[in-house]
């Protein structure tokens, strides 16, 4: 059984290297800090999060979908099967923001 959730991520682009790190909470959501080493030129900072967010959580890319934020730094990504997959930041008890 699949179990979708909705997850908040700050990216930053043009990064010397790609990380996960920190959370930034706005307008009562908890947004977890991604760096990027990409640039925001034609979605390719989209992509280098979705291909990075994919093999850190060992899930096919097919599993994570931008639903909000195209051209912001400010993302919600709709992920499937992320049970048991990441580490939540530790103010964030669930995905389910």
């Amino acid at each position: 059984m699949t179990s979708s959730k909705k997850i908040f991520i700050y990216l930053t682009p043009r990064a010397s290297r790609n990380k996960i790190e920190g959370t930034l909470e706005k307008d009562n959501n908890l947004y977890i800090r991604v760096w990027v080493t990409s640039l925001p030129k034609d979605g390719e900072a989209n992509d280098s999060l979705v291909l990075f967010l994919s093999k850190t959580w060992h899930i096919p890319k097919s599993h994570i979908q931008l639903i909000a934020g195209h051209q912001s730094r400010y993302k919600t990504l709709l992920v499937q099967d992320l049970e048991d997959k990441i580490i939540l930041p530790q103010k964030q008890k669930t995905l389910d923001l």
